[in-house]
């Protein structure tokens, strides 16, 4: 199962970049979480801890497609360092706001800026693999890796953000996340050897990609996507303080993640052959029934297996919905297109942090599943009744890849 992926990481300078991307990119497991425990710890209240982080995911998700842009026009190298030092300044002067009790639109202010800010890491390691890898076969694989590494992000990240917050400083979430993210940034920039060249601006102006109707439809799904990660990460943190078991929010977290790995680890080593369009409506559906059972449960261990289980469904949707773009945009337009995706799943996460907070404060942890529940909802919903569009944009015959660039 794992000689795919190990032929992948041998070329030259894959696995260099990786792991950086790796580095840089662990903190996106740790802000939300690490902003919604030292809110309540400091507060106890889960609807103000959704406020600050809807402002720091929306804010990235409306800046980062055209951060992305400057990265695919200017190249990696002259926009992630300033991007970088721009977002920890602001991450560091956000956690000083907390800290010192700032009124809270001013906290979402200076949160808004961090997001804002922060670099778009997955999409620029995403569109480096597309630069670097030879076939279709090696660049399903390499995309696959990526949402593996993504699970693995959020299989430990949540521990290790919950570890600190609670046992070294309430407030060393956000600082070791901040770390993490300069150092990785620090190693990714100069590997430049595999980093796509930049690209001249076109005679004629590009269609915009929200006016082209399948991508839309992805998007949508993505936002849908995006809201059951959000509703599920604040019912998380509220369902272990109700069972009295707060140390258990990471646990909850990571075996949601982990069942994602397992399925993210068996999707990319398989050469799948059935019509995409089809195989990500399937997914997206499995998705949507897999969370239905989460209202009902009140055992934290039961809970812990019903995650485990539920998470199974994550990475086969994010893979295909990155294989879905990468067959939907052109080349030159990838990293935009791929952070247009990741902005979706931010928009969705945001609103349903924010939405969950406060149903959680009025009517307790069960009523964030029950939003989890709808958010998959209108994923299935959504992919339903995008189908078409995307089935004439995509129909059987486009499961021959294209040729990449090289």
């Amino acid at each position: 199962m794992l000689k795919p992926y190990l032929s992948i990481l041998r070329i030259k300078g894959a696995a260099a970049f990786t792991s950086a991307g790796l580095v840089a990119r662990f903190p996106i497991a740790m802000y939300s979480l690490g902003i919604i425990l030292l809110i309540q710890i400091r507060t106890d209240s889960y609807f103000q801890a959704g406020l600050v982080v809807a402002a720091f995911v929306v804010a990235a998700a409306i800046c980062q497609p055209v951060t992305a842009r400057w990265a695919d026009r200017l190249g990696q190298d002259r926009v992630l360092p300033v991007q970088t030092a721009l977002h920890v300044a602001a991450l560091g002067l956000g956690l000083g706001s907390i800290v010192l009790s700032w009124p809270v639109y001013l906290q979402m202010l200076v949160f808004a800026v961090s997001g804002a800010t922060a670099p778009p890491i997955g999409a620029l390691v995403r569109s480096r693999w597309v630069f670097v890898t030879r076939t279709p076969r090696q660049l399903h694989t390499a995309l696959a890796l990526e949402s593996i590494a993504d699970e693995v992000i959020f299989v430990v990240g949540p521990v290790v953000a919950t570890v600190l917050v609670l046992n070294v400083s309430d407030v060393m979430g956000l600082v070791v996340a901040g770390v993490l993210v300069s150092l990785g940034v620090l190693l990714l920039v100069p590997q430049r050897a595999t980093q796509p060249p930049a690209i001249k601006r076109p005679a004629t102006k590009d269609q915009p990609l929200l006016k082209m109707p399948p991508f839309v439809w992805v998007l949508i799904v993505s936002v849908m996507t995006g809201g059951v990660f959000g509703a599920f990460e604040v019912s998380a943190v509220a369902f272990a303080e109700e069972k009295g078991f707060p140390e258990s929010t990471a646990l909850l977290i990571a075996s949601y993640s982990a069942g994602s790995l397992i399925a993210g680890l068996v999707v990319g080593a398989l050469h799948l052959r059935s019509w995409l369009v089809a195989r990500y409506a399937i997914f997206v559906a499995i998705f949507a029934a897999l969370a239905i059972p989460l209202p009902f449960i009140h055992d934290i261990y039961l809970m812990t297996v019903a995650v485990f289980l539920a998470g199974f469904s994550i990475a086969p949707v994010l893979i295909t919905s990155y294989a879905v773009i990468e067959r939907l945009v052109e080349d030159r337009r990838l990293t935009e297109g791929f952070t247009w995706f990741t902005s979706g799943l931010g928009v969705g996460l945001a609103a349903a942090a924010a939405i969950a907070g406060a149903l959680i404060d009025d009517y307790g942890a069960s009523s964030g599943y029950v939003l989890l529940v709808a958010c998959g909802a209108g994923a299935a919903i959504s992919i339903g009744l995008g189908f078409r569009s995307l089935a004439r944009a995509l129909p059987r015959v486009s499961d021959t890849p294209a040729p990449t660039v090289t």
